[in-house]
C-alpha cells in the first residue's frame, strides 16, 4: 500500500471515529436531559425507573459503539 493510500485509510478511519463520537455526544446529552428530568421533576417511581432504564440502555449503546469504533481502528 502506497503512503497517500494509507493516509486515505487513516483519514477514513478518524472521519468515522469522529461520526461515532458525534453519535455518543448525543446520546449522552440525551442521558443527562433524562437526569435533570429526574431531578427537577416530582416523577413518581414508576417513572423514575423508565427513565433509569432509558439511561441504562444509552449507556450500553455508548459503550458498545465506543468499543467498536475502537475495534475498527485498531485494524
Amino acid at each position: 500500500m502506497s503512503e497517500k493510500e494509507q493516509l486515505n485509510q487513516e483519514l477514513q478511519l478518524v472521519k468515522y471515529r469522529i461520526h461515532i463520537l458525534d453519535i455518543i455526544k448525543e446520546k449522552l446529552i440525551l442521558m443527562r436531559n433524562m437526569a435533570d428530568k429526574a431531578r427537577i421533576c416530582n416523577l413518581s417511581t414508576m417513572e423514575i425507573q423508565e427513565l433509569n432504564y432509558k439511561i441504562n440502555s444509552l449507556a450500553i449503546q455508548v459503550k458498545a459503539l465506543d468499543e467498536e469504533s475502537k475495534r475498527i481502528d485498531s485494524r
